[in-house]
């Protein structure tokens, strides 16, 4: 009888590491990739602070609104100056990229060509990488083979089932 509950626990352990394993993404290789971009218009509200605060996603709520409503044009996005893996305040843009200047009201940021480290995160699937793991393994590629250039950090959503986790390089 007692041995039983030894293996009763034991197994209770495996299946418990293995969900805490899937929800933090240990499971998955991150696809690591390098293109050129022609560059983009971000057009979107300011923001200052910690990440994980209401106001923060409060933002991200209504940017992902008012592109729903067709009032912003593009892809939802969120432009980081500073490596977004931290417990300090950084500073973001949220908002929406596309060719053009969205109407009055926005911040703009008007990115020129560039190059790009990125992964693409598709979403909905059991096994996804934590986004914050992909983030160190980007800026862990981009220092190494790039020590020089300067990094901004860009989470955008190609679609509805995708974000793209990138570092820009200038």
């Amino acid at each position: 009888m007692g041995n039983t509950k030894v293996w009763i626990v034991i197994l209770f352990i495996f299946i418990s590491l293995g969900i805490v394993g899937i929800q933090s993404g240990w499971f998955v290789d991150i696809q690591v990739k390098e293109r050129d971009n022609e560059g983009w218009v971000l057009s979107g509200l300011e923001y200052k602070g910690k990440l994980d605060s209401k106001n923060f996603a409060q933002l991200y709520d209504s940017i992902s609104l008012e592109v729903k409503k067709g009032k912003l044009k593009g892809e939802l996005a969120a432009l980081f100056f500073e490596n977004p893996n931290t417990d300090q305040e950084v500073k973001a843009i949220v908002g929406v990229i596309s060719k053009n200047k969205q109407s009055e009201g926005y911040t703009y940021f008007e990115q020129s060509p560039y190059k790009e480290v990125y992964s693409e995160i598709v979403l909905g699937e059991m096994l996804t990488p934590n986004p914050q793991n992909v983030i160190e393994v980007l800026s862990n590629k981009a220092d190494k083979d790039y020590p020089n250039f300067k990094k901004l950090y860009l989470e955008y959503y190609p679609n509805e089932r995708s974000v793209v986790q990138s570092i820009i390089l200038q």
